[in-house]
């Protein structure tokens, strides 16, 4: 009997035990911050997914100490490797003569007058200083807390939103993108690739739908340009160098002091209250070399 209760006591222990170490987990999972959740999360669902395949970490995940951390990145087997940058002014994108009008998607240079919806975030600030701290540092809030000083100036906000020509420049990148497989083809779809600026505290950032070249198209001709001119088919272990084009604009951050990147941003991200610029699959394009 005495041994029966020993046992009952036991396990009423390791129980109690089970229940307080899971609290404690999910109370240090709370105290964490999102991006540190976010990349938690990834990482046990890249775990589970090469347990699943009986694929090895080599073709799955890049070892850091394999190339520059800050300017490269993988995704399955696919390197991508940012090399240099070439800046240039909407004045000059259509005398210049190193990246040709076929290799743009619409097959012509870019209007160097187009219109688009444009905020003047000065005047904004000055009609009502609170939306500085939220335009200039929008991380040091709660989305929620963000929002509700956003409600308040929407008038404002409306007022100084029009249609105009925006300030831009074009951003070319010379790139290099390998496909580790030895036996698998893979579409790369360079057109998933997104600009990212923020301003000099990394507090606020604009994601941004913004290519509008690539060097090496397979797909030129009616539907499938319109479809698919950005998708490249790599052969098993090949190796791409090419140029892809981003348009970059002067009033996608507050305030205009904009430090540029380029990368993947999952839709996850999209919906997380971190800073874009954080991510394993983002890189600064403005300190690379520049492009002779």
């Amino acid at each position: 009997m005495k041994k029966i209760k020993w046992l009952f006591v036991m396990m009423v222990f390791v129980t109690v035990g089970a229940v307080c170490i899971a609290f404690i987990v999910k109370n240090e999972k709370n105290k964490q911050a999102p991006i540190e959740r976010y990349y938690e999360k990834n990482e046990s669902e890249e775990d589970n997914e090469k347990d699943q395949t009986g694929e090895t970490k080599k073709e799955n995940q890049t070892d850091s100490n394999d190339f520059t951390e800050r300017h490269s990145f993988q995704q399955g087997s696919i390197i991508y490797e940012f090399l240099s940058v070439d800046i240039v002014e909407e004045t000059e994108i259509k005398t210049q003569t190193k990246y040709p009008a076929a290799n743009f998607y619409d097959e012509v240079f870019p209007d160097s007058n187009y219109q688009a919806t444009v905020r003047d975030w000065k005047t904004m600030v000055e009609e009502a200083p609170e939306l500085k701290n939220i335009f200039e540092s929008s991380f040091d809030y709660s989305y929620d807390e963000y929002e509700k000083i956003y409600d308040k100036y929407a008038d404002i906000i409306k007022k100084n939103t029009y249609e105009a020509h925006p300030n831009t420049r074009y951003y070319f990148v010379h790139m290099r993108v390998t496909n580790t497989s030895d036996d698998k083809n893979r579409d790369v779809v360079m057109n998933e690739l997104r600009t990212i600026v923020t301003n000099g505290n990394k507090k606020t950032s604009s994601i941004n739908e913004s290519i509008c070249y690539f060097s090496s198209p397979q797909n030129i001709r009616g539907e499938e340009r319109a479809q698919f001119f950005f998708w490249y088919n790599m052969a098993p272990g090949e190796v791409l160098e090419c140029t892809v084009g981003f348009q970059v604009r002067d009033d996608w951050i507050y305030p205009s002091d904009q430090y540029v990147y380029a990368g993947f941003v999952s839709s996850e991200m999209y919906n997380q209250w971190v800073n874009p610029v954080l991510s394993k699959t983002v890189v600064p394009l403005y300190d690379l070399p520049q492009s002779e």
